[in-house]
Parts: structure tokens; C-alpha cells; sequence
């Protein structure tokens, strides 16, 4: 073989290469969880990307602004076979987010470069989700007794309450249409007896709700103003 002939092979090999990866990054999937959230819910954004070439992801990008999220990434494709999976989460945390129509914008870059993500192909994705108030209700997840005296009240009342000793506990407050109007407790209850004095005398008058959570476990109490 002459080397016009060697050339010309290496041309070709070099070619091939780059239009079977001319088609990467691919998106899989971009997904919602929950799929209807709540103002409450920890969001996750869930994204799985595939590359032909095992390389190496890195440079995430994620960013918000008003009622629009962007997530990049950039993927850079080694010359090792076999392929590479990424499945990534962005979490959003409770109350992060406002009752409203929300789009995630995705945008997966390739890149021959390891250093800086100078893409030579773009996929993009987007995924439209809607956050609602907690669907409310009067609920017990939990065998604990809780106390609202006196129930109804104009001005101050009780709640009290027994839970594991050293427990983690989130007492809110909320209105009959989910909204969370204030945090009550938030903290650990060392002998896990919890009695607290709650001044309601600024509430018009209607059913509200106390939420109670520890341990993976939730109580909603209804008391009335």
C-alpha cells in the first residue's frame, strides 16, 4: 500500500468517525417528577442523554428566570466504544416555585475539546410542567393524637402533640386553598412533646389547617377561626 493509498484510508476512517458522531448527543428522555407538582413538592428534572463514544459530561449549566428554566451540558466524546449513559437530576426545592405554567429548556452540547465546551453539535428538548397549590384536606399518615384547643378560637389556641423523641418536625400553616401562609416550627423535638401557643387573631375568620411532618409521615389538622 503507497501512501497516497494510506493517506486516503486515514481520511476515510477519520470521516466516518465524525458523521457517526455528527448525530451526538441524543436526548432521551426530559421529564417531571412529580408530573403535576405542587407548591409544596421537591421538583426533580430528569434528563437522560446518550452519546455513542463513552467520554465524559461536564460544564452543567442551570439557570431561571420567570416562568423559564435552561439546563446545559456539554458531553465530550471520547474515542472509547460501547457508549455512554448519563441520566442527571436537578432538584427545586419546596416553595421555590410560585403557582404557575413552567418550561425547561435542555440543550445537550458534543464536544471534541475536554477542556471547553466548543460544540460541534447541539441536541435540544423542553418539557412544559404546571405547579399548583397543595391539594388540602384533613389527613392523618401518622398515629400521632393532635390537640387544637379551643377549636374554633378568635384569639390564641394550643396545639399539642406527641412524636418520637429527637425527631425532625415542620409544623405550617395553611388556608382552605393550600397556600401556606406561615411557618409554625422547624426544628427538633428532643422529648418529643410538642405544645406550642398560636396567636390566630389576625385571620379573617374560615378553616385553616395545621400540616405536621416528620419521618416521612404527614397529618393535616383542620381548626376554624
Amino acid at each position: 500500500m503507497n501512501i497516497l493509498s494510506i493517506f486516503i484510508s486515514i481520511a476515510l476512517f477519520v470521516f466516518a468517525i465524525e458523521s457517526f458522531n455528527a448525530q451526538e448527543p441524543i436526548i432521551n428522555s426530559l421529564e417531571i417528577f412529580p408530573s403535576n407538582p405542587s407548591n409544596e413538592d421537591t421538583v426533580l428534572i430528569i434528563s437522560h442523554t446518550i452519546t455513542s463514544s463513552l467520554g465524559f459530561q461536564f460544564n452543567e449549566d442551570f439557570n431561571h428566570d420567570g416562568q423559564e428554566f435552561t439546563l446545559q451540558r456539554c458531553f465530550f466524546l471520547g474515542v472509547n466504544t460501547g457508549g455512554g449513559h448519563y441520566v442527571d437530576t436537578v432538584f427545586i426545592y419546596p416553595n421555590e416555585l410560585s403557582v404557575g405554567s413552567y418550561t425547561v429548556y435542555y440543550n445537550a452540547y458534543a464536544t471534541y475539546n475536554e477542556s471547553e465546551c466548543a460544540p460541534v453539535n447541539t441536541a435540544k428538548d423542553s418539557v412544559t410542567f404546571s405547579v399548583g397549590f397543595l391539594n388540602i384536606q384533613e389527613e392523618n399518615l401518622s398515629d400521632t393524637e393532635v390537640v387544637v384547643f379551643p377549636n374554633p378560637s378568635n384569639t390564641t389556641h394550643t396545639l399539642q402533640f406527641t412524636v418520637p423523641a429527637n425527631t425532625k418536625l415542620t409544623v405550617h400553616l395553611y388556608d382552605m386553598q393550600g397556600r401556606k401562609l406561615k411557618n409554625i416550627f422547624n426544628g427538633q423535638v428532643s422529648d418529643g412533646n410538642f405544645q406550642q401557643a398560636i396567636d390566630v387573631s389576625k385571620l379573617d375568620n374560615g378553616v385553616y389547617f395545621y400540616g405536621i411532618a416528620y419521618e416521612g409521615k404527614r397529618q393535616m389538622v383542620r381548626f376554624v377561626k
